[in-house]
């Protein structure tokens, strides 16, 4: 299965707090994915070739966090570190890696990064 494709809006110096519910199954009788013993990682770039990255979010380093409820994964970027952020634009994608030791990738998409005026906070 592809990636699904999902857009990212960040505000610079704000919280991001998004979560998904990742459900399978026939239509009407979709269930929550079992992730129980998962792990993790999304990676941006600032474009697809690069080596360079300018922010992990993973469950080891506590950005990304599985199974709050079933099926369940939540992206947790600080106003810290939204606030380090300068690009304008890049590409991310999500793997999730089972108890079992399969992987898939989950999501994939862009990330935009909305300038702040307001400093002092």
């Amino acid at each position: 299965m592809a990636a699904h494709k999902v857009p990212l809006k960040l505000d610079q110096g704000a919280t991001y707090d998004n979560f998904w519910i990742w459900k399978t199954g026939p239509k009407g009788a979709e269930v929550p994915v079992d992730l129980t013993g998962a792990k993790a990682i999304a990676e941006f770039r600032p474009e697809l070739e690069s080596e360079v990255i300018l922010l992990t979010l993973s469950t080891e380093n506590g950005r990304i966090f599985l199974n709050e409820e079933p099926g369940k994964i939540r992206f947790r970027i600080t106003d810290e570190d939204t606030a380090a952020l300068t690009f304008d634009g890049c590409v991310y994608d999500l793997f999730i890696e089972f108890a079992d030791g399969s992987r898939t990738r989950r999501m994939a998409g862009s990330a935009s990064l909305t300038k702040r005026v307001t400093r002092g906070v």
